[in-house]
């Protein structure tokens, strides 16, 4: 038994199997190469120039995905703009109850005021520089 993958263009492998003999062109996706030997789908693209399969290396962080082109990991910054606005509106929601009309005479002005300037921050995050991939969370008040 043999073990290939079949890759695209850019490198990125799309599946890997097993098979008796070479695979024909009818079993090969369109546009696509086979490779015979072990790969890996979720850690390994294949290098075009070598002809051998090639390491993504480690994930920066959650957010990232892998670009074929650069053989590099780039930021996803449609997922990481998502993720950031659910953990915002989970903030803004917590601090809800400290905008209400009896909230500046249950908390006092100054607490009232700082719960204020809490809350604009988190609106304001999208405004921060490096956003979306460095973001400074506000601190709630105490």
């Amino acid at each position: 038994m043999k073990t290939y993958a079949c890759y695209e263009p850019n490198g990125q492998y799309i599946v890997t199997g097993t098979c008796e003999n070479d695979l024909t062109e009818y079993d090969i996706p369109d546009g696509c190469s086979v490779y015979y030997g072990e790969v890996s789908i979720v850690t390994q693209y294949h290098d075009i120039a070598t002809n051998t399969p090639a390491e993504k290396g480690a994930r920066p962080s959650d957010g990232y995905t892998f670009n074929y082109t650069t053989k590099s990991w780039e930021p996803d910054t449609a997922y990481l703009i998502y993720k950031i606005g659910i953990v915002r509106l989970q903030k803004l929601q917590e601090s809800d109850w400290t905008d209400t009309a009896s909230a500046p005479t249950r908390l006092g002005q100054t607490l009232y005021a700082q719960w204020q300037t809490y809350r604009q921050a988190l609106r304001d995050i999208p405004e921060q520089p490096g956003y979306p991939l460095n973001v400074v969370w506000p601190t709630p008040p105490q």
